[in-house]
């Protein structure tokens, strides 16, 4: 790919669409918030008797759409709030192709359908169909409202628990900003859950009235929620027609690598996401007329936050309209970034600041403008900020705009204007069934070779494919599976605490630290403290979910595994690496399903891109639990010719700039990315992707040295198939990491040449992905 000037592209929002407690669409919910009026209700559900929460911000109309039969209730709430946006938006998703995205979120995920799981299994009963699996995953949802709407381009879940909505507006919008896409739908939800409500009062953040942020009494209130926001180019909206009801100046992400569910007590890892979406979005402080705050009513929350503000803005911050719209309509967990900022907009459109509701003055440590009056003018300009913070220590800043006002506001540039450097690859970690690092793919790969015998029969001689059977539910034959010798993770590396980690997150780490010290970057705190990651899921961590969802559900849905209840969000795994390995930087973790890996390196090149880092690691982790191999057992999901392996495969990935000036030779380039959403991909789509792809790289097909694939094998063109490699190694295959442990695995090889082009493609249920690479 050559270098090329990138013209600044400005990113607006042209649809919204809300459902919440505050009503079932915009124009209800702005009334309310324009009011500041409290929306929240007493919770009636049986199984709260015990708890110290009393009120929830609970939609009361059920919204289940016969278009999504077996689906959670949070895929039917953000059905609902999609249409809106792209209905507000005037828009057809068939008319933008590929070049219009998704980008859901979601905290709590399929809960709802979770925790039925583990009702029946307690009861004896835990089969499940490939059907009901697919429901339970956190990627679930994003893949069918794409399916469902129409929407062909790139398709991922933010899973950044209570940050996560805010993160990805700010995806989506780096993704056009950089020219991956035109458009995109971005927005979260979440439904209203019995047992995280209890963790969250086991864990006493909860209030026994309604919340009252930055006010007393301290607490939170629950709340369920979706909403979305479509987001064009400004030239695509002037091209429709469309009115730009605001405008994404910029935005910031951070973890605070501190705590899996405290923040940091200064409230460092949200100053740097604010400072962060200042520098990107070219603003002063002082530019800053109005805050929406995280909020969340709690005592640790709501003093970080105000000490955050207080080192961003000085002695402003006492004077400075700071609200919460969580006193309006709860907590809504993944969904409450982009219920905040669509407040916020609908709002400053109607020139009022949004009210803090039950403000009934400053708690200590929290003295600043709460803007407890409803109708108090909104001061000029019309700039603002939209904070959230998350467990996993995951921090999220937006910098938006409403209205023009050329003297206060003046136009921003949303892209670097020099020349576009090529994404070059320079370290690989590697942690997987036959070893730890590069070499140890090698190893094992010669070893099958020499064997003569079946790919799994050989590595179970090679000590690295063992026969596992599932004790804890009697009943159930011995499963083969590549499993990663966890003893030999933690000893490689003393200075690495990873003992008392769940197996995902020290897989992870280690692969982090692996792909750290092969790109040669220093390992200094303040270098490593700059540092992005991508982590990129297919499923989440099992270990937290089974110990507190069982204890829950057997000790008659009381709390008897509170220690497990932060570590249920599938962040929480990146959140333990930054911990590790203190890497406060930009950083986000996303569940797009099988061959995550490869599907996780778009996101993670537009932040490159637009700045956000100028080196991060990108890659994917998958775990084999006794609860997960069952699972898959049960949905007829595991055959004896290719069992379900677990590892962590991790990239470095840095600009060619940043590169050089470390005198590192980069391991490859990334030259071309082509997404396709579409269920059940014909062989068309297919090879639309690769098309896509090669025209992207500038690549012909006949210059390709090698095709690495993950899919049905059926599904691969024929014209593909002479230069297919098979995978690096016949270790089982690891849902998420494949693709890239795959590719760490070639690009070690000694029969690729160097310059060689590598076609890496992945064919799953709903997605289609090509990434094109070019060996150093």
């Amino acid at each position: 790919m050559k270098p090329a000037a990138m013209e600044p592209v400005e990113t607006v929002i042209t649809g919204m669409g809300i459902l919440s407690c505050a009503g079932g669409n915009l124009a209800a919910a702005r009334e309310k918030f324009i009011a500041g009026q409290c929306c929240l209700t007493p919770i009636t559900h049986p199984r709260a008797a015990r708890l110290r929460a009393r009120f929830a911000g609970q939609i009361s109309q059920p919204h289940s759409s016969p278009e999504l039969p077996g689906h959670d209730r949070h895929v039917h709430l953000a059905l609902v709030a999609a249409r809106e946006a792209l209905a507000h938006a005037a828009v057809q998703p068939e008319h933008f192709g590929r070049r219009l995205g998704l980008i859901f979120s979601t905290c709590s995920g399929p809960m709802l359908l979770i925790e039925a799981h583990y009702e029946r299994m307690l009861q004896g009963q835990p089969q499940l169909s490939a059907a009901g699996l697919f429901a339970r995953r956190y990627y679930a949802g994003a893949q069918i409202l794409a399916h469902t709407l129409g929407i062909r381009g790139l398709c991922t879940t933010v899973v950044t628990a209570c940050s996560a909505s805010t993160a990805a507006i700010a995806l989506a919008a780096d993704l056009i900003r950089c020219g991956r896409l035109e458009a995109a739908l971005a927005g979260g939800a979440d439904a209203f859950s019995i047992s995280t409500l209890a963790g969250f009062d086991g864990l006493k953040a909860t209030s026994e009235g309604k919340c009252a942020p930055f006010s007393k009494p301290p607490g939170l209130n629950l709340g369920e929620a979706a909403a979305f926001v479509f987001l064009e180019s400004a030239a695509s909206a002037h091209q429709r027609g469309a009115t730009p009801w605001a405008t994404v100046l910029g935005s910031g992400m951070s973890n605070d690598a501190h705590h899996c569910s405290a923040p940091e007590p200064g409230g460092r890892g949200l100053t740097a996401a604010i400072h962060a979406a200042l520098a990107d979005a070219h603003l002063s402080p002082e530019q800053i007329s109005y805050i929406n705050a995280h909020g969340t009513g709690t005592e640790a929350n709501d003093k970080a936050e105000h000490k955050a503000l207080r080192k961003v803005f000085g002695e402003r911050t006492a004077t400075l309209p700071v609200s919460s719209t969580k006193s309006i309509v709860g907590h809504c967990l993944g969904a409450a970034g982009a219920t905040e900022a669509i407040a916020a907009i609908v709002c400053a459109t109607a020139g009022v600041l949004p009210p803090t509701a039950n403000f009934a003055g400053p708690r200590d440590g929290c003295v600043m403008d709460c803007v407890p009056d409803a109708g108090r003018t909104w001061p000029a300009p019309k700039i603002f900020l939209s904070n959230n913070s998350a467990f996993g220590g995951h921090n999220a800043s937006l910098a938006l705009a409403v209205g023009r006002n050329p003297q206060a506001n003046p136009p921003v540039k949303t892209t670097r204007s020099e020349p576009v450097e090529p994404i070059v690859i320079t370290g690989c970690g590697i942690v997987s069934p036959a070893g730890i690092g590069v070499a140890a793919l090698a190893r094992a790969r010669d070893d099958v070779a020499q064997a003569s015998k079946p790919a799994c029969r050989g590595l179970a001689n090679a000590g690295s494919t063992v026969s596992t059977r599932v004790d804890s539910l009697p009943g159930l034959p011995s499963l083969p599976a590549g499993r990663v010798d966890e003893s030999a993770v933690e000893s490689f590396d003393r200075r690495l605490n990873l003992r008392s980690m769940d197996p995902s997150s020290k897989w992870a780490t280690l692969a982090c630290r692996l792909a750290i010290r092969e790109a040669r970057f220093p390992e200094k705190p303040a270098a490593l403290a700059e540092l992005g990651l991508f982590l990129n899921l297919s499923a989440g961590p099992s270990w937290a979910e089974s110990e507190f969802l069982t204890s829950f559900v057997s000790n008659d849905h009381q709390v008897a595994q509170l220690s497990a209840f932060p570590y249920i969000v599938p962040s929480s795994v990146a959140g333990n690496v930054c911990r590790a390995l203190m890497l406060t930087g930009h950083n986000l973790t996303l569940n797009p399903g099988p061959a995550a890996g490869l599907h996780g390196l778009e996101p993670a090149l537009a932040a490159l891109r637009c700045g956000h880092a100028a080196a991060l690691l990108c890659g994917a982790v998958d775990e084999l639990s006794d609860r997960i191999l069952a699972d898959h057992f049960y949905a007829g999901e595991i055959s004896a010719d290719q069992p379900p392996g677990e590892g962590a495969a991790i990239l470095m990935l840095e600009t060619a700039a940043h590169a050089r000036a470390r005198a590192v030779q980069p391991i490859a380039e990334i030259h071309g990315l082509a997404s396709l959403t579409r269920a059940h991909p014909t062989m068309d789509d297919v090879n639309e992707v690769i098309s896509a792809a090669l025209t992207e790289a500038a690549l012909p097909r006949e210059a390709l040295h090698a095709l690495l694939y993950y899919g049905n094998p059926a599904q691969l063109p024929p014209a593909c198939r002479e230069i297919s490699r098979p995978a690096a190694l016949a270790m089982g295959r690891l849902e998420g990491a494949q693709p890239l442990v795959d590719l760490a695995g070639l690009l070690c090889a000694t029969d690729l040449p160097a310059n060689g082009w590598i076609l890496s493609l992945a064919v799953t249920q709903h997605l289609t992905c090509a990434a094109v690479f070019k060996k150093c």
